[in-house]
């Protein structure tokens, strides 16, 4: 009374689901991979613009809300984890899609990036609710440099689209750093070290995440933080 008819029939249509998967219609791996940064990156701006916001009004209702939306973008992260690893999958096993595959490194690099990039805007989220909570002085200034920081962020996934628009992400990076090091110079509490140490970290991760790689994006801060120090 044993058949293995139904097993016969699921290894049939299983076979025939791959086959199409990866010779007829093969996922766009790109389109992966974009569709998971782009919301990444959104999230993490607006975490940025949160942070500015509660600086310049010392909000602390704020200052709460944007560690929270911190936390909150793991699930986004994974996401885009994911996205990358099966779009590397279909380039690797669906020869309609290999030519994709220089493409969805760039994506993989970038995401990498993005990861550290989240940790150092949820340290830079807890250094602001520090300095609400302590009444600290931080600048106004400082407010400025995150939301160049949150300009990069939102430049970010269109540089790894295109490259040619990767001064955006740079400009708009540097240029956070370079604020965020004037105020240090002149300002030197605990909030304000910890605040503008994510923005440097933050601005490095962007840059590599470019493409630049880890060494010459530090190079490229360091630079900007030694001009606006002798500015």
């Amino acid at each position: 009374g044993v058949t293995f008819a139904r097993f016969l029939d699921a290894l049939a249509g299983g076979t025939v689901a791959l086959v199409v998967n990866a010779l007829v219609l093969p996922a766009d791996p790109v389109a992966m991979v974009r569709g998971a940064l782009r919301p990444l990156a959104a999230e993490l701006a607006a975490t940025l613009d949160d942070v500015a916001h509660a600086i310049l009004e010392r909000d602390r209702d704020q200052a709460e809300r944007a560690v929270l939306r911190a936390r909150g973008i793991d699930e986004l992260s994974s996401r885009l984890v994911d996205a990358v690893e099966v779009s590397r999958e279909t380039t690797r096993y669906a020869p309609p899609r290999r030519r994709w595959r220089s493409r969805v490194e760039r994506y993989a690099d970038a995401a990498t990036h993005s990861d550290l990039a989240v940790r150092n805007i949820r340290v830079l989220a807890r250094g602001t609710i520090r300095a609400v909570r302590l009444d600290e002085n931080v600048p106004p200034e400082v407010a400025d440099a995150v939301r160049d920081l949150a300009a990069a962020v939102r430049a970010f996934p269109d540089a790894i689209e295109h490259l040619e628009r990767v001064d955006r992400v740079r400009d708009s990076a540097l240029r956070a750093a370079a604020t965020a090091t004037r105020v240090l110079e002149e300002t030197g509490n605990l909030s304000v070290s910890v605040i503008v140490g994510q923005v440097r970290s933050t601005a490095t991760d962007l840059l590599a995440g470019t493409g630049l790689g880890a060494d010459r994006a530090a190079d490229e801060v360091r630079r900007a933080v030694a001009e606006a120090v002798e500015a």
